[in-house]
């Protein structure tokens, strides 16, 4: 088990330099301190990394990253949203 807001805060330190130097605002919500993960902590920094990182490389300059976690139901759902204007 571990926290999710340890989690998302450990993500945001990595992909703050990459959104400075992207010229981007990344935005992370608050996340419930009682929320908890069982499971393999490296695979899903490795999905939520990549997702980030494509969301900064795609998204247009001077525009928000917004990560959020939170609680629905029997989840947990990590969300990451851009302003890429999605794929062709």
């Amino acid at each position: 088990m571990f926290s999710v807001a340890d989690f998302i805060a450990e993500v945001k330190y990595a992909a703050d330099l990459v959104a400075q130097t992207r010229g981007c605002a990344l935005t992370v919500s608050a996340v419930d301190s009682r929320l908890a993960f069982s499971g393999d902590r490296d695979q899903l920094y490795s999905a939520v990394g990549n997702l980030l990182q494509n969301a900064l490389k795609f998204t247009h300059h001077h525009t928000e990253v917004t990560l959020d976690a939170y609680a629905l139901s029997d989840r947990i759902l990590i969300d990451v949203k851009d302003h890429c204007g999605g794929l062709p």
